[in-house]
């Protein structure tokens, strides 16, 4: 009867290493299936750092874009000023010809809708 707490003892030991083992293995399955998702989560990173270098370089190339056509506007608008401005000028002097008073010249405004010469 002496060997019956050797038995004992023998499978509680057996127990716990097996109980370690059972611990360790789904502490490795763990680690593997977070290894996976870190590296999955870097692929994702390293593409989205180049995603935004090609956003920002597109971004610049817009921006240039309508500096560029924000200009032509000005241009134009500057143009069309000067016709009416002509025009204007045209006007006041038949009408000093044929009234015989000057016309009212004084209430133009030439107004400058965009970023024309640098202004903000």
């Amino acid at each position: 009867m002496q060997w019956v707490p050797a038995i004992a003892g023998a499978f509680m030991i057996l127990a716990s290493v097996l109980g370690w083992f059972v611990t360790v293995t789904h502490l490795q399955d763990t680690v593997a299936i977070h290894e996976g998702r870190i590296g999955t989560l870097e692929a994702k990173a390293d593409v989205s750092l180049r995603d935004r270098a090609q956003l920002d370089s597109s971004v610049a190339a817009i921006q240039r874009d309508l500096i560029e056509i924000e200009t032509q506007f000005c241009e134009s608008d500057n143009i069309r000023n000067l016709m009416h401005a002509n025009d204007l000028r045209s006007t006041a002097m038949l009408w000093q010809k044929v009234f015989g008073e000057e016309y009212p010249t004084n209430n133009v405004f030439y107004p400058r809708v965009g970023k024309c010469d640098g202004a903000q």
